[in-house]
């Protein structure tokens, strides 16, 4: 995949919950879900769930998707992240649902730690930079494959 498919990919995918938002265009939610249903299931699957219900939670994930539309800023995450994200929320949700405490532990560990401190923060903050800048050095071959 060429670095423009990849950047057109992601462009579509972003015009197209703008779209949604805008105008409830129909045509730009079916490409969505033709994209990302397959891949919201296999990432939900590989979490954990069954085939059944990891298809039943991707197509919430989509109809979230729709019904949120309005609220995607594309400043603030891509729109894949976004839809992963809504995905991995109903997820924890289904958990909680069925009361399966010993994997919402997983889950929600990260919440459970004491607040961080100021310079905590600080450091994360330019980790995270640091990682950027190295990412955004990688050969475009390099980035597909940590996409992938």
């Amino acid at each position: 995949m060429k670095l423009d498919t990849v950047t057109n990919s992601r462009r579509s995918t972003t015009e197209d919950i703008l779209r949604i938002s805008r105008s409830e265009d129909r045509a730009c939610f079916v490409r969505l879900f033709i994209d990302f249903a397959p891949r919201v299931k296999a990432y939900l699957c590989h979490q954990g769930l069954s085939p059944e219900a990891a298809e039943d939670l991707a197509q919430e994930t989509l109809i979230n998707v729709w019904r949120k539309a309005g609220t995607f800023d594309p400043s603030k995450a891509s729109a894949s992240a976004g839809i992963f994200t809504i995905a991995r929320n109903l997820r924890v949700d289904a958990l909680r649902r069925e009361r399966h405490p010993s994997l919402l532990a997983e889950d929600l560990q990260p919440s459970l730690t004491e607040p961080k401190t100021p310079e905590e923060v600080y450091v994360g903050r330019e980790s995270e930079r640091d990682i950027r800048k190295a990412l955004s050095a990688l050969p475009q071959e390099h980035l597909e494959v940590l996409h992938m």
